[in-house]
């Protein structure tokens, strides 16, 4: 009778151990799942980020282009009006010592 008392304690342990296992594992895969879940919405969030820096850094890069392609060309004017303004004030000269040189 003792030995069917041990066998029926240690039976009996061990379904409440078993039952303290399961328990734990139910809980280990909820928190689990509950941090695979967040892991994937801050694997979205990263990739829409992502996409989001990624246009912006298109847009920036295409309104630098615009700017340095309009600086360019204001460059282009700016030095075509000196040559001009330049030319001019050479002929003015010019016109100028001829017009010493009669008198």
């Amino acid at each position: 009778t003792q030995l069917t008392e041990e066998r029926a304690k240690y039976d009996t342990d061990k379904v409440g151990h078993n039952a303290h296992v399961a328990k734990e594992r139910v809980a280990f895969e909820k928190d689990k799942s509950l941090r695979t879940a967040q892991l994937t919405s801050l694997s979205v969030q990263l990739t829409s980020l992502t996409a989001l820096l990624n246009d912006q850094r298109a847009l920036h890069d295409d309104e630098k282009q615009g700017l340095t392609a309009q600086l360019s060309e204001e460059r282009a004017t700016s030095e075509r009006e000196r040559i001009r303004l330049t030319n001019s004030l050479e002929q003015e000269r010019a016109q100028h010592k001829e017009d010493r040189t009669s008198l």
